[in-house]
C-alpha cells in the first residue's frame, strides 16, 4: 500500500509542478517525510493524509488506491485491491480501466 500512496503523492506533486519542499510546506512537514512517503519507505497518519489530498486536489480514497478517479469518492466497479495484488503500476491500473470502461460502452451500446 505504501508503493500506490507513494506513487500518487509523487504524480500529482508533479503535476501540480511542486517541489517536495513545497508541499511539505504547504502542510507543514519537512521534505525528509514527503520524500519517504513517495519512496514508500513511510506511510502518512490520517490527519496528514488529509492535507495531502487538500493541498493535490485529489480524495484520499484515490491516494489509498481505493479508486483511479482521482477528482472522485466513487468507488470502482472493479476492485483495485484485487489488482495491486499483483503489483501493477499505476499505468497497468489506468490500461485495466480503461478496458474496463470500453467494455461497458460496448456493452450499453449492444443494449440499445
Amino acid at each position: 500500500m505504501a508503493n500506490i500512496i507513494g506513487e500518487r503523492i509523487k504524480k500529482l506533486r508533479k503535476e501540480k509542478k511542486l517541489t517536495q519542499t513545497e508541499l511539505a510546506k504547504q502542510i507543514n512537514l519537512t521534505h525528509v517525510s514527503i520524500s519517504g512517503y513517495e519512496r514508500g519507505t513511510r506511510l502518512p497518519d490520517t490527519e496528514t493524509l488529509g492535507k495531502l489530498s487538500d493541498v493535490l486536489e485529489t480524495t484520499t480514497d484515490y491516494l489509498l488506491g481505493r479508486t483511479n478517479n482521482p477528482t472522485s469518492g466513487e468507488k470502482d466497479n472493479v476492485s483495485v485491491h484485487y489488482f495491486e495484488k499483483e503489483n501493477l503500476t499505476d499505468e497497468d491500473l489506468e490500461y485495466i480501466e480503461t478496458m474496463i470502461e470500453a467494455l461497458k460502452r460496448k456493452t450499453r451500446d449492444k443494449n440499445k
